[in-house]
This record gives C-alpha cells, sequence and structure tokens, in this order.
C-alpha cells in the first residue's frame, strides 16, 4: 500500500510540476494578506523586492490579487521592482482591494476592470445585509502571443473566521449565508458574460458549489497552509483546453514576515497552465 500511494503521489506531482510548453499561458490568484508599504505593518523594501521575485518565479502571465492596500502600494511595488509589469484595480477605502497584475510583454488588458454587486444586499434572519464587502472585479484581456481574449472576473468572498463574536453558531451561520448568496450571484454573473471567461479568487472555502467548472489544488497540496486547506480557487466556463490544464501552487511567504510556524503571507499563489484548442478565440 505504501509503495502504491508512493507512485501516486509520484505521479500527481508530474501531473502538477510538469515543464510548461513554450506556447502555455499562466493565470493565477493571490492573496497577499494586507498588502501595504504604509503604516504599522508595511511591507518593507526588502519584502517588496522578495514579493516581485516569488511572482516572476512563479511564471505568471497574469494574476488576480485580493487584499491590496490601493493604488499606492501597487504603484510602489511595480515601478521598483516589477518593470515591465501593469496593473489595474478598483481602489477604495479599504485595505482589502482587489486588483489585476499582468506582464506588459504577454498579456494586454482591452477592457475594465468593471466593479459588480458595489450595492447588492441579501436578506439574513430578518434582516438585510450589504451582499459584498469586496465586490468582484471584472476585466477583459488578450493573450498577445495567441491573440486569445477571455473576461477575468476576481473574487473575495467572506471568510469563516467568527473571531471576537460572543455567538458563534449565529456567526458561522451568517457567514455561511453570505458565502452562499455570494456564489449564487456569481453564477447569474458568469452566466450574463460573453465568450470564455475565467474566474479566479479567494473563495474562503474549500469545496464551493458553482454553476462553471471550479478547480482546486490536488491532494496534499493547499493554497492556505496554516489550516492545511485550499481556498483560492480558478474556474472557466465556455473554454476548450488542447490538454487538460495544469493546477500548481508558488510558494509566497517572506521568511522575514513569518516567524515561527505562521506564514506572510498566508495565502499561496494558485496557478493554471493552459493551453487552448484551436479556434477557441473569442
Amino acid at each position: 500500500m505504501k509503495k502504491f500511494f508512493a507512485a501516486l503521489c509520484a505521479i500527481a506531482a508530474a501531473c502538477v510540476f510538469q515543464p510548461l510548453p513554450a506556447e502555455a499561458f499562466s493565470l493565477g490568484t493571490f492573496n497577499i494578506e494586507y498588502f501595504a508599504v504604509t503604516g504599522q505593518k508595511r511591507y518593507t523594501p526588502e519584502d517588496c523586492a522578495h514579493l516581485a521575485q516569488t511572482i516572476q518565479d512563479s511564471r505568471a502571465d497574469l494574476l488576480s490579487l485580493q487584499e491590496i492596500e490601493g493604488d499606492g502600494a501597487m504603484t510602489y511595488l511595480v515601478a521598483r521592482h516589477l518593470p515591465g509589469w501593469r496593473f489595474a484595480g478598483n481602489d477604495t477605502a479599504s485595505s482589502q482591494d482587489l486588483y489585476f497584475l499582468w506582464k506588459d510583454s504577454a498579456v494586454q488588458m482591452l477592457s475594465g476592470p468593471d466593479v459588480y454587486f458595489a450595492n447588492a444586499s441579501f436578506q439574513h434572519d430578518g434582516s438585510t445585509f450589504r451582499l459584498f464587502d469586496r465586490p468582484p472585479l471584472v476585466a477583459t484581456f488578450k493573450d498577445k502571443a495567441s491573440g486569445f481574449q477571455f473576461t477575468l472576473v476576481n473574487v473575495h468572498l467572506k471568510s469563516q473566521s467568527t473571531r471576537g463574536k460572543s455567538d458563534v453558531v449565529s456567526a458561522k451561520a451568517y457567514n455561511d449565508a453570505k458565502r452562499a448568496a455570494q456564489l449564487e450571484a456569481l453564477d447569474r454573473l458568469v452566466s450574463s458574460l460573453n465568450g470564455p471567461i475565467f474566474i479566479t479568487g479567494d473563495f474562503n472555502y474549500e469545496s464551493p458549489k458553482t454553476a462553471f467548472r471550479l478547480l482546486t489544488l490536488p491532494d496534499g497540496l493547499y493554497s492556505y497552509d496554516a489550516t492545511r486547506s485550499s481556498l483560492d480557487h480558478i474556474g472557466y466556463a465556455s473554454l476548450t483546453f488542447s490538454r487538460p490544464p495544469a493546477l500548481r501552487e508558488a510558494e509566497s511567504s517572506i521568511p522575514r514576515r513569518s516567524p515561527g510556524r505562521s506564514q506572510h503571507p498566508d495565502h499561496d499563489i494558485v496557478l493554471l497552465d493552459f493551453i487552448l484548442a484551436g479556434g477557441a478565440k473569442k
């Protein structure tokens, strides 16, 4: 049994970490965990350099980012440490904004980014609540090498945390109801969009139920190492691949910010490497 399990693990590893063909496109999602370059818990220049190197080493062409402080933080990261990259996002008063980050030599943003459900609400336990504290961000992009055009949806759904809540049972029920309502809204959004679509982000749940195809990391790999779970996923709709897409992760923790057994950032980068079937252009 042990030999069989070891062989199975080797096969799975080969599927995940096989070298990428030159024509493969790499799309990812990355919750950077309160990325800011000002304030008490700011990322230092050394932290930013390490973060930028991690992004470059991941071989990503395009990333959906979560938990960004705003344009200032992204401007500093790109201008100082990621030459040849571009970004766009939804800069709000929150420290958990959503952004897109892409390699300018490989990707062109065609339209957006657009914010959806900014003022939407949902009902729970007889009361009305805001549906999205971090509204989904949507943009269209083009792979410069192939001309392939697609829509990218970036999400950050309600967390499972009940920290600081006196009534843990009620807090969990609220979290679950809100995340379920968000998933229903996300299904509606995806069904309303045209052409090939990717849905990426921090779903804050290991097995979210969606109407679109959702990929997650293989068993034994985790995007959120603290609880050995995968909360970050990549989904797609209206797409045909020439070969099964490969999902992998890239470790993101910065040693200086990760004392003891803690990790910061606490989410790893999750990446989808794919080759599209002929004629799959928008």
